[in-house]
């Protein structure tokens, strides 16, 4: 009987992503790549190999513990965060600078929370509908603050709070009734499809400089009417038929 060397790969992935993130923050405190430049080398570095040994291990939570997961990307993300604010607010506007740290932090926090989500940490204090809507609104929020300073920025992450916030809601047993499903597929829609016109045929009356790009506008407006789609392909299409005062409702 001969033992297959495959058990052993998850193992020895996650021991290789460990080292060469390690090994990147060393060299750049050594080099003095910067803190933004540290942190996301790091993470391209040693976030592949985590994930490669976390899909081929059958048990990658006896290995692997969420919680410090978690912990862990957090800190990541709060630290690539404030590295870019800090960096960017010199020879930028603070909006500029928000957007951008707050898209980096999420890219580098996200890996780790859906992880974490996925195996049952449950540190929120809000219930899966505040968090779902509480996500929406930021997310809102994000895509109109980075409109007129960068816009494909701004709706990449928007989207991406929007539709984290409604996977974790149907990750905690929740999903959208139909009836939802259909209100924000046409609010998203008509939202998409103003700023996608107003961006290719008005561009030239909200802005006398020239800082509006009908280009990005257009795609912000394609993203937005997409977004709803995305969430249904990510779930499956999960739907409940109850009605409910909440977008969730609970399976």
């Amino acid at each position: 009987m001969s033992i297959s060397t495959d058990q052993y790969v998850p193992e020895f992935a996650i021991i290789v992503g460990v080292f060469f993130g390690l090994a990147t923050v060393v060299s750049g405190i050594i080099l003095r790549w910067g803190l933004t430049a540290t942190i996301c080398v790091c993470a391209v570095s040693s976030y592949p190999f985590i994930a490669f040994g976390v899909v081929r291990d059958t048990n990658p939570t006896a290995t692997i513990r969420p919680r410090w997961v978690l912990l862990i990307g957090t800190v990541i993300g709060m630290l690539g965060a404030v590295g870019t604010f800090h960096a960017m607010l010199g020879g930028q506007d603070s909006v500029t600078a928000t957007v951008s740290s707050l898209f980096i932090g999420f890219i580098l926090v996200s890996p780790p929370a859906g992880y974490a989500v996925h195996h049952g940490v449950n540190i929120n204090p809000f219930t899966p509908q505040v968090t779902a809507g509480g996500c929406l609104i930021i997310g809102v929020g994000c895509v109109f603050a980075g409109l007129f300073s960068l816009p494909l920025i701004g709706v990449l992450l928007g989207t991406g709070i929007g539709i984290s916030g409604a996977l974790y809601a149907t990750a905690r047993g929740l999903t959208l009734t139909q009836q939802t499903k259909q209100r924000v597929a046409i609010i998203s829609g008509v939202i998409g499809l103003t700023i996608a016109f107003i961006g290719t045929a008005g561009s030239e009356y909200i802005s006398s400089n020239g800082t509006v790009n009908g280009g990005e506008w257009l795609f912000v407006g394609a993203t937005l009417a997409l977004a709803p789609s995305l969430y249904i392909a990510l779930t499956g299409g999960q739907t409940t038929q109850q009605t409910c005062s909440w977008p969730f409702k609970r399976q």
